[in-house]
């Protein structure tokens, strides 16, 4: 006979803390455009769209009628959306450090990198942005990203492997400068 599944074991605790119980957050180095593009947002969400939103699920909710109203629950969850980027932006703003870097000696934050691409054997330039700022259809790419990452502090003429969620790339520097 199994008796396993009578035992009762006892869960761990978990400590449930007041206003000190939040991680550190990591800092998250960002550029002034950046800084002031997501200030912007933020102002923005708060200030228009959340009580747009509000106002459209008060009047939804004056319906009464909760099982089977679609444009409650549309505006419900639109709600929540908006709030939780109200809160990432918040949580980055918080833990931004404004970088300013000058040098054109390696690659950095604000830096422009034209690259050679060794397996295609084409030109790709990239621009290295904070995250409020990505934008990769215009090359601007987090430096956070796997390019990113693999790029910061190189030199022109390094060749650089970089693993990418479509496979493995390989690069060469060929020029950095500053944005602007």
């Amino acid at each position: 006979m199994n008796l396993g599944a009578h035992i009762r074991l006892k869960r761990p605790s978990v400590k449930r803390g007041g206003l000190n119980s939040r991680p550190e957050l990591e800092e998250v180095r960002i550029t002034q455009e950046g800084f002031q593009a997501l200030t912007e947002e933020l102002r923005h969400l708060e200030s228009a769209v959340r009580p747009e939103v509000t106002e459209q699920l008060k009047r939804a909710a004056a319906d009464k009628d909760f099982r089977e109203n679609a444009p409650y629950d549309a505006a419900k969850q639109r709600l929540g959306e908006i709030q939780s980027r109200i809160n990432v932006i918040r949580a980055t703003l918080q833990a931004a450090s404004i970088h300013t870097g000058d040098s054109t000696e390696t690659v950095d934050l604000g830096t422009v990198v034209s690259l050679h691409s060794l397996m295609d054997d084409e030109q790709v330039t990239y621009t290295i942005v904070g995250p409020g700022e990505v934008k990769p259809r215009e090359g601007r790419i987090s430096a956070q990203s796997p390019v990113g990452k693999a790029l910061l502090d190189r030199r022109v003429g390094e060749v650089v492997e970089v693993e990418t969620p479509a496979g493995s790339h390989t690069f060469r520097i060929e020029t950095i400068q500053r944005r602007g």
